[in-house]
């Protein structure tokens, strides 16, 4: 409204004469003593700035965020745990502008020419991207990734990350943020990314442990000594097979080992390679579980009961 705007000018002159002010201080070398209440009066108004420029009545709940995209999950096993293919699409909107920047031509970036592509893929490589996975019932439903561009409309994730975001590959969706300072770049890979997550929360390794298939493959493996020695290979330290094959709790125990003694990125590399192998040997082994599991089975009747 027109109230609002009035304020919005206001700030804003009030934040320009002061840091005019400021700029002659330091030009003419005037005394710390007198700088200080300036810069001091410069963080005021600019804070006062901001508070106008964003008022209470422009935040909406569901309101569409800048900078931002959604779409359905797919497994990608080449991805590493700090990346997620993100569809071309959401790549070129928004990360776009930072190639105009980069190459100062904006008619390059609409053509997608392979100048272009390849400033687009160097700037991904370097950025971080926030993944959300709704509701937000923990922490690592916010993950950080490096995005890499994929040529279809989904989203792509390393396996590794679906336990902590909870997220499943049976029509889920994620949004993708991007955050567009220098800062928010760097507190993102800081506190949001996977090894990051670990590094806070050693007990997120139990999630993160290969499951389903790709412990059933490096069950398999484990069956023979040359198996087991490649599972510890991949590990990067011995993996006890009590039974005559490891299981999740022994494989959990050794990859304590690995987080305590390497940190959180070898323990994650570690998991990957383990996960990649498990996946690779049960494909290979053609097992299959029957969508009639137990038909054959001979069944008791039930006992009667008054309870239709």
């Amino acid at each position: 409204g027109m109230a609002s705007d009035t304020n919005l000018h206001a700030a804003y002159r009030a934040l320009v004469a002061v840091n005019s002010r400021a700029e002659r201080m330091f030009v003419s070398n005037t005394p710390e003593s007198l700088t200080r209440q300036t810069l001091v009066q410069l963080q005021t108004r600019v804070r006062e700035y901001f508070d106008a420029l964003v008022a209470p009545e422009h935040l909406r709940f569901e309101g569409r965020s800048v900078f931002s995209g959604r779409a359905v999950i797919e497994p990608d096993i080449d991805l590493r745990h700090d990346q997620a293919g993100i569809p071309e699409e959401i790549a070129w909107i928004l990360f776009g502008p930072f190639v105009t920047r980069e190459l100062g031509n904006a008619e390059e970036v609409s053509k997608r020419t392979q100048r272009a592509t390849q400033a687009l893929d160097k700037i991904m490589e370097r950025s971080w991207v926030i993944l959300y996975r709704a509701p937000a019932l923990m922490s690592t439903s916010f993950i950080a990734c490096h995005p890499v561009r994929r040529q279809d409309n989904s989203i792509h994730l390393d396996p590794i990350v679906c336990a902590p975001m909870n997220a499943d590959f049976d029509g889920d969706q994620v949004a993708i943020f991007l955050p567009i300072t220098e800062a928010a770049q760097r507190e993102a890979g800081e506190k949001l990314s996977l090894a990051a997550h670990l590094e806070r929360d050693p007990g997120l390794l139990e999630s993160l442990r290969p499951a389903l298939d790709p412990m059933w493959g490096l069950a398999s493996l484990s069956l023979t000594p040359h198996g087991r020695e490649e599972i510890s290979r991949h590990a990067s330290v011995d993996v006890k097979a009590p039974d005559g094959f490891i299981t999740r709790a022994t494989l959990g125990q050794a990859l304590r080992t690995v987080l305590k003694r390497d940190g959180a990125v070898k323990a994650l590399e570690a998991i990957e390679r383990l996960m990649k192998r498990g996946f690779d040997v049960a494909k290979a082994s053609g097992a299959s579980i029957s969508p009639f599991i137990g038909e054959s089975l001979k069944k008791e009747p039930l006992p009667p009961d008054d309870d239709e």
